[in-house]
Formats: C-alpha cells, structure tokens, sequence
C-alpha cells in the first residue's frame, strides 16, 4: 500500500508538541508542581534549563518521529487525526495503568519486608 505522507503536517505537529511541551512545563501550567515533585530548587532548574539544548534538539527528534508514525497510523487506518490519537492513547493507558499497579505492587512488597 502506497501511502504519502504531508511532511509538513508532520513538522508543524512536531513544532506543536514542542510548543505544548514549553507550556505543560511552564510555572504557568504544571511546572511549578512538577519542580516541587522533582525536589528542585529554583536556581537547580534554572542551571538544569541552561544545559537542556542537546535534550531539546533530541526531544523534537522523538516528537518528529511521533508525529510521522502518527501519519502513518492514520493513513493505514482511514481514521481521522483525533479518533487515531484517542485509540493510541486508549492503548498507552492500559500499557501505563500496568506500569502504576506493578510500581504499586513493588512498594506494597519493599515497604513490607
């Protein structure tokens, strides 16, 4: 099956997910309880965020990669962008629900013994 793919769908789908990714993590949204979470200081974020370049050019790599496996996805299923996203999330759900109960299970034993 021949499939063509709009490569500049998928580098402005990159971008966005790059772009959500800035706000997601940004003290206006989730950032600040994310850094509290994490443990950091202010001034460790700030020297963290001053070596994240290499980390940023590889994360819009991976998003790049995401958004033309996406495509793909969608062209081979005949859904529409939301409907493919909705049933890949639905897939990483249940992946990430066994990652928490098995984390939980983990605990349950090492906090036990």
């Amino acid at each position: 099956m021949n499939v063509e793919i709009n490569y500049l769908a998928v580098l402005i789908a990159g971008v966005v997910s790059m772009v959500l990714g800035f706000l997601w993590y940004s003290p206006m949204v989730l950032g600040k309880p994310w850094t509290r979470e994490r443990g950091m200081s202010t001034d460790a974020l700030k020297k963290a965020q001053k070596e994240m370049g290499p980390l940023y050019s590889i994360s819009f790599a991976v998003s790049l990669v995401m958004a033309y496996v996406l495509a793909r996805v969608m062209a081979f299923s005949g859904m529409g962008g939301v409907a493919t996203a909705f049933w890949i999330w639905k897939l990483f759900g249940i992946d990430t629900g066994y990652q928490l109960v098995s984390l939980l299970g983990m605990g349950v034993v090492l906090g036990l013994m």
